[in-house]
């Protein structure tokens, strides 16, 4: 009889643990800490009750303590968290609010200046730009004759090399 009550706590501890271990209401940690804090609670339990002689009760409390804060571990970890979540959210939240501010008062900033100028001031920066834009198709073209040039510079000299080779090559005296 002994072993049967025995074996009939181990086995409603286990359900009780398997139970709590499933159950992940406020998220992952508390289930996992009440399967470990079970086992522990058993293990510890059942050497405890084993000096008294009811292993299987001591093994059923134990599971059960053991699952009760392991569960109350794990719920408190996910509290921590979910707030630390909910505060990085809050933070990235706040950082795109200020980054769409800026760019609105850079926009406002913009238009308000197009009210300060004039249509001189337009032509003027425009026959600038124009200016400088000649300035760079014209060093550009002379980039491009002078790598010509060189390019010429270059056949030419090769071809002499040639020449006075084949040139060297026909004396016979």
């Amino acid at each position: 009889m002994k072993k049967l009550s025995t074996l009939g706590a181990l086995l409603v501890s286990l359900l009780f643990v398997f139970g709590l271990a499933g159950c992940q209401s406020t998220g992952p940690n508390a289930g996992e800490k009440a399967g470990a804090g079970a086992v522990l609670g058993g293990i510890a339990g059942a050497v405890i009750g084993h000096q008294s002689g009811e292993a299987g009760e001591g093994a059923a409390v134990g599971a059960a303590t053991g699952a009760i804060l392991g569960g109350m571990i794990g719920n408190s970890q996910d509290k921590r968290e979910a707030i630390y979540r909910e505060e990085q959210a809050r933070i990235r939240a706040e950082r795109r609010a200020q980054e769409e501010a800026i760019r609105q008062a850079e926009a406002e900033r913009d238009i308000a200046r197009g009210f300060n100028v004039t249509d001189q001031e337009v032509l003027e920066a425009e026959q600038r730009a124009m200016a400088a834009e000649n300035e760079l198709r014209r060093k550009q073209k002379e980039r491009a004759e002078a790598i010509e040039r060189q390019r010429r510079i270059e056949e030419a000299e090769s071809r002499a090399a040639n020449a006075q080779a084949e040139a060297d090559g026909l004396r016979t005296y």
